[in-house]
């Protein structure tokens, strides 16, 4: 049964022995694998490169049972490390940023937040419980709250990606508002 890679399951004449041999018999199948998974000749021509590299690396002894099979298993962590490393660029965080929207947001809090306290108070119990959150808990909240950015957008400046954006302002609205009624009920 022919499964699109035009491999055969096992290599009629036995396993090759050497790395070398391996490439040759396998190169054609490993390549289209490649450029299946990674969309981009260069980076196909790169990672095969960093798999003809590690097979040289760890030795020949490994190929002798499953000569196919280790070759794929090795070119698809390879990939996996490629597309992780493109994905997840440096996170920045501006902490600047944070405190001057920490600031306007606790200048903007309305008076009837709390039953008792005043403006400043309310102000100084809010940066409080802000504080409490996580860098990028606050950071996630300060832009999506303050500066009024889309989760895409947010994503796309901080380097996190869309899912994790709208978990961290979940998890810092949570972690906020329990705070806050622990603070109210306490004070």
């Amino acid at each position: 049964m022919s499964d699109g890679w035009n491999v055969p399951a096992k290599n009629p004449q036995g396993p090759p022995e050497t790395v070398e041999t391996t490439f040759r018999t396998y190169g054609g199948a490993l390549h289209k694998f490649l450029m299946y998974r990674l969309r981009h000749r260069e980076n196909a021509e790169d990672v095969a490169q960093q798999v003809y590299v590690r097979l040289l690396q760890y030795g020949e002894t490994e190929l002798a049972c499953y000569p196919l099979a280790y070759l794929f298993r090795i070119a698809a962590h390879a990939a996996d490390e490629l597309l992780l490393r493109q994905y997840k660029g440096p996170v920045t965080f501006d902490s600047d940023a944070a405190e001057h929207g920490l600031r306007h947001q606790a200048q903007a809090v309305p008076s009837s937040v709390g039953e008792t306290a005043g403006p400043a108070e309310n102000a100084e119990d809010l940066k409080r419980v802000l504080q409490q959150l996580p860098p990028m808990y606050r950071a996630v909240l300060k832009l999506r709250k303050c500066e009024g950015m889309s989760y895409t957008e947010i994503a796309k400046y901080t380097g996190l990606s869309k899912h994790t954006v709208k978990k961290y302002m979940r998890l810092a609205l949570a972690q906020s508002r329990s705070s806050w009624l622990e603070l109210n009920r306490t004070g």
